[in-house]
């Protein structure tokens, strides 16, 4: 007689492998979570850039024209209306009619006059027949002068994004997470 030799095959068990796939998916949660705020974080910071070049955009209309365009559609209270209403999409539209200097984005540059500032296509929003200027996320900037001063009393126009938050309700809007030109 002889002797079978069985030969042992080493490998994992169910619960080993299950450990591993937890502790992958632990780690894929805390990636993906940090990406978000990667994100936001860089969003904001293209608000920032973007508002700045509106600000230089305006302060050369203003060296041409000796005033800003006029917007008083938002009115003394800007906190008062939310994102996504006729105010804001009304005040973008006047942004971009001058800054661009057509009242279209595929209307040839220059048309009703010289452009003030270059805005890339992910800037334009279109509502039917208008553009307006959108911020990062989608969501038309807040402007307001009335010819003389801002909401805040000073010698320039007001510009901000409201950080992505497009909330109808006091509670769902954060003011203090608006990205804004007075700051």
């Amino acid at each position: 007689m002889s002797k079978m030799r069985f030969k042992t095959i080493r490998s994992f068990t169910l619960v080993e492998l299950m450990v591993v796939v937890g502790v992958i998916a632990v780690l894929a949660g805390l990636v993906l979570g940090g990406a978000g705020a990667v994100r936001q974080r860089a969003a904001r910071g293209q608000a920032k850039v973007e508002i700045s070049a509106i600000e230089a955009g305006l302060a050369r209309y203003h060296q041409d024209f000796g005033s800003y365009p006029v917007a008083t559609s938002i009115t003394t209270n800007a906190a008062v209306y939310f994102p996504n209403t006729t105010l804001y999409y009304a005040a973008g539209h006047i942004l971009f009619t001058n800054l661009w200097g057509a009242s279209t984005y595929a209307t040839t540059t220059g048309t009703l006059r010289k452009p003030y500032l270059d805005i890339p296509p992910k800037m334009a929003g279109t509502d039917r027949t208008q553009n307006y200027l959108i911020d990062p996320w989608g969501i038309p900037y807040g402007y307001f002068w009335n010819g003389t001063n801002s909401l805040y009393a000073v010698a320039a126009p007001d510009i901000w994004s409201t950080g992505g938050q497009s909330g109808a309700t006091t509670a769902q809007r954060n003011t203090n997470k608006w990205i804004t030109s007075w700051d």
